[in-house]
C-alpha cells in the first residue's frame, strides 16, 4: 500500500535543460517535462510538489533555496554535460538529493548492462534513468520514493518498473527494470497547456510545441523516434485543437508553432488541425510560421494539410538518399519525388518561391561521392530547398551500434555541438557530436571536400541569395550544381578577400575533426578559444558564413561571382558567342544583391529602395525563367521598388526582438533556421 504522509510534500524539480548562457537560440517550451509533470499530478495528487524549469540559472538557484527531494532532467545530446554539471552542484548541496534522468539515451538496442554501466560511469552524479516514454516510469518511481520515507539510498537498491537505478556512486551495480507498456490513451495525460503547467514559459522567448500523435512506423537506423514506442497513437482532437488556441491566446513573443509529430499529416484529421492553424493566424496573428516533420508515405495528404496552412509551412520530402542501397540499409521509406512535385504543382500556384525542400545525409552507409552529389542535382532540379548533414551518431540508434560501426565506418570525430556551452557556477561546459568522417565507401578527404560544396550550395541555391544567378546560368544549359562548383573551386584559389575568408573557413571546419570528445572539451576550454564562443565568433559554419558574405562582404563577393561568370563564358565557347551574356550576369547579380533585406549597423532593417537595371529582370523572374532576358531599345533602363510587405515588417521585428544579440550574425542565423528564406527578401515592383 501507498504510504502517505500527509505532513510531507515532496519537492520534485522537472528541468529540459538548454545552454542559455551569453547567446540566443531557438529554445522550445519544455513539452516532454509538462507531460511528465501532468501525469505525475494526475497519478499523485496530494503527496508532490512540482516545479518545471528550462534556463539553468534558475534551476541552480532553485536548488539552492528550496532544497528539493528529487531532481529529474532530461537527458539529449545537446545538454548531457550540462545535467551533470546540475547533478554535480545538487549534490554538492544536499547529498540526500535523488538525481533522475530519462530521455532517448537508452532504447531497446543499447538497453543493456555494458552500455548502462559505460553512461553511470561518466554520469557519477545520477542516480536512475527512465526508460521508453517517460510518464509511467517515472511515477513508478515517484511512488517507491514515497513508500521509503524519500530515502535516496533505500530506493537505489530496488528494482522498479521502467527504470534504471544504480546503487553504488561507481555505477558499481545497476539495476534494469522492465520497460512498462506505452499509454494507450494519451488524453490519460492531462494537457500541459489546459492545466496551465506551461505558462510562466509564455513570459520568455520560447517557442511553443504541441504533440498530436507518439510513435513512428518508420524504424530508420540512424533514428531513435520509433524505438520502443508500439503502434501509432493520439491525442484527441478536440484536445489538440484547444491547445492550439490556448498557445494562440496566450503567447507573448514567439512566431513560431513546433509540432513535434515525427509525422504530421500521417492521419486524415490532420488535414482539420492544419484547417485550424491557419485560423488562429487569421484571428490572432500566431503562428506565423509552423515547423512540421510530414509523413513519409501520402504525399497527398502531406499536400492537402499543407495547402490549408496556406504559405505559414514549407513542404519537405526528406529522403536522406536516393542511394537504394543505402536506403535498404538504413530502413528508410521516402515520398516518392516525382509524384510529389507533380501534385505540389496541383495544389499551389506555380510561382518562383521555394514550395519544398529536403535533406541528405552525407555519411550513411553505401553512399558514395557521386550517389550523394546526383541526389542534389536531382532535387535541385526539382526546385527544392536542399540541406546537406553529415551523418552523426545518436546514442541508442542502430546505425550507432558496434556492429553497424564496423560495417560501415572506417573513422568519426568530435565537434561542438552548436549554441550547446557555458559557464555554470564557475565551472565550463561543452557538448559535443560525434560525427562519421570517413566511411567504407567514401574516404576521408572525400568527405572533407564536401563541407565547403555543401555550404555554397545553402547559401546560393538553398538560401535563395543566387537563386536568379543561378537560374541565370540554367538558361545557358548550364546545371547549378556544375555552376557552385566552379564558385568553390574559385573561392579555394583567390587571392583577395573571398579567398581570406574561404581559408577562415577550411580551418574553422578542422574543429570539427577531434579525435576524442576529451580532444575537443580541452581545445574550447582554452580561454581563448573560449571567448569566440561567448561573443558568437564560432557557431554553425553554413550560416555564419553565410552572413559573413551578406553582413560584410556583400559588394565583394558579388565582384568575385562576376569574374567567375567571366571565366566560365570564356571557357563555354557557345555562352562567349551569345548576345549580352557578361552584361545579362552582371545585371541578375545586382539584382540578387537588391533583393536582400538591408540592415543598419544597429540590427534594424530599411523598408525599401530603389535600382535601375539594363534587364528586364522582374518580368523574366515572374515568368518562371521562361521568357527573354530583354532591354529597352532606346537604352533606358527599368526601375524597381524593393520594399517590405506590413506583415513581413511585422515578422521581421518579432524575429529580431525574439533573437537579439549584440552580434547581428548570430541573431540572423539562429532565426534563419527557422524561417522560410523568403522572409529575408524584399518584394519587388516596377517603380
Amino acid at each position: 500500500m501507498l504510504y502517505r504522509n500527509k505532513k510531507k510534500q515532496y519537492l520534485i524539480i522537472l528541468g529540459d535543460m538548454v545552454h542559455t548562457w551569453e547567446k540566443v537560440s531557438v529554445w522550445v517550451m519544455p513539452l516532454n517535462i509538462g507531460f511528465i509533470a501532468s501525469y505525475l499530478k494526475e497519478q499523485i495528487p496530494d503527496e508532490v510538489e512540482i516545479r518545471l524549469f528550462k534556463r539553468p540559472d534558475k534551476i541552480i538557484d532553485a536548488i539552492k533555496s528550496d532544497k528539493p527531494d528529487i531532481i529529474a532532467l532530461s537527458h539529449y545530446v545537446w545538454n548531457v554535460n550540462l545535467n551533470k554539471r546540475i547533478f554535480e552542484i545538487a549534490r554538492s548541496i544536499d547529498k540526500n538529493v535523488l538525481n533522475v534522468g530519462g530521455g532517448p539515451m537508452f532504447t531497446s538496442v543499447n538497453l543493456n548492462s555494458e552500455d548502462v554501466k559505460h553512461f553511470f560511469s561518466s554520469q557519477v552524479y545520477c542516480d536512475a534513468f527512465i526508460i521508453d516514454q517517460g510518464e509511467k516510469g517515472f511515477v513508478e518511481l515517484v511512488k517507491r520514493f514515497i513508500m521509503q520515507h524519500g530515502s535516496r539510498e533505500k530506493i537505489k537498491k530496488e528494482l522498479i518498473p521502467g527504470c534504471i537505478m544504480v546503487d553504488g556512486e561507481q555505477s558499481n551495480q545497476c539495476n534494469i527494470g522492465t520497460p512498462l507498456e506505452n499509454i494507450k490513451n494519451l488524453d490519460d495525460i492531462p494537457s500541459p497547456y489546459l492545466t496551465h503547467l506551461m505558462d510562466p514559459f509564455f513570459e520568455e522567448s520560447y517557442t511553443p510545441m504541441i504533440e498530436t500523435t507518439r510513435s513512428c512506423p518508420y524504424k530508420c537506423t540512424f533514428c531513435a523516434f520509433g524505438i520502443g514506442t508500439g503502434k501509432l497513437s493520439q491525442f484527441s482532437k478536440d484536445r489538440v485543437l484547444a491547445e492550439i488556441d490556448y498557445i494562440a491566446e496566450h503567447n507573448k513573443k514567439a512566431t513560431t508553432l513546433f509540432i513535434a509529430d515525427g509525422n504530421f499529416s500521417i492521419l486524415e484529421r490532420d488535414i482539420d488541425i492544419a484547417r485550424h492553424v491557419y485560423k488562429c493566424n487569421k484571428s490572432t496573428g500566431f503562428p506565423s510560421h509552423v515547423h512540421v516533420y510530414w509523413n513519409k508515405s501520402n504525399p497527398e495528404r502531406v499536400l492537402k494539410a499543407a495547402y490549408e496552412m496556406q504559405g505559414l509551412v514549407q513542404i519537405s520530402a526528406s529522403l536522406q538518399s536516393l542511394n537504394n542501397e543505402t536506403l535498404k540499409i538504413v530502413k528508410r521509406n521516402n515520398l516518392p519525388l516525382e509524384s510529389t512535385v507533380s501534385m505540389l504543382k496541383e495544389y499551389f500556384p506555380i510561382d518562383n518561391k521555394m514550395h519544398f525542400y529536403s535533406e541528405l545525409i552525407a555519411g550513411l552507409p553505401a553512399e558514395t561521392i557521386d550517389s550523394h552529389l546526383n541526389a542534389n542535382r536531382v532535387l535541385i532540379d526539382y526546385g527544392a530547398e536542399v540541406l546537406n548533414y553529415n551523418l552523426y551518431l545518436i546514442p541508442g540508434t542502430e546505425i550507432e551500434s558496434e556492429e553497424s560501426r564496423r560495417r560501415y565506418f572506417r573513422k568519426t570525430g568530435w565537434r561542438l555541438l552548436d549554441n550547446a556551452y557555458g559557464v555554470y557556477k564557475e565551472k565550463k561546459v561543452i557538448e559535443g557530436q560525434e560525427i562519421v568522417l570517413e566511411t567504407s565507401t567514401i574516404p576521408l578527404n572525400e568527405m572533407a571536400s564536401l563541407r565547403f560544396l555543401h555550404f555554397v550550395f545553402q547559401f546560393m541555391w538553398g538560401k535563395r541569395f543566387y537563386y536568379d544567378f543561378l537560374m541565370l546560368f540554367k538558361t545557358f544549359s548550364m546545371h547549378q550544381v556544375d555552376v557552385m562548383f566552379v564558385v568553390a573551386e574559385e573561392c579555394k584559389v583567390n587571392n583577395g578577400v573571398i579567398g581570406e575568408i574561404h581559408k577562415a573557413f577550411s580551418e574553422d571546419h578542422a574543429l570539427e575533426y577531434f579525435e576524442t570528445y576529451e580532444d575537443l572539451v580541452g581545445y574550447w576550454s582554452q580561454p581563448g578559444n573560449f571567448e569566440r564562443l561567448k561573443t558568437g565568433d564560432y557557431g554553425k559554419l553554413n550560416f555564419r558564413y553565410t552572413y559573413i558574405f551578406v553582413l560584410d562582404y556583400p559588394k565583394e563577393f558579388n565582384r568575385f561571382l562576376i569574374g567567375v561568370s567571366k571565366k566560365i563564358i570564356v571557357e563555354k565557347p557557345k555562352l562567349s558567342e551569345g548576345e549580352g551574356v557578361f552584361c545579362k550576369c552582371k545585371d541578375a547579380l545586382k539584382f540578387c544583391l537588391a533583393q536582400r533585406v538591408r540592415f543598419n549597423k544597429s540590427g534594424s532593417f530599411i523598408e525599401n529602395h530603389y535600382q535601375s537595371f539594363k534587364y528586364d529582370i522582374l518580368s523574366w523572374k515572374d515568368n518562371k525563367y521562361n521568357v527573354p532576358l530583354i532591354k529597352k531599345d532606346n537604352g533606358k533602363k527599368f526601375k524597381y521598388e524593393f520594399y517590405l510587405l506590413e506583415e513581413q515588417k511585422d515578422e521581421l521585428n518579432k524575429l529580431m526582438k525574439q533573437y537579439h544579440s549584440k552580434n547581428i550574425n548570430l541573431s540572423l542565423r539562429k532565426l534563419s533556421e527557422y524561417m522560410q528564406p523568403t522572409h529575408l527578401f524584399y518584394q519587388v515592383r516596377h517603380a
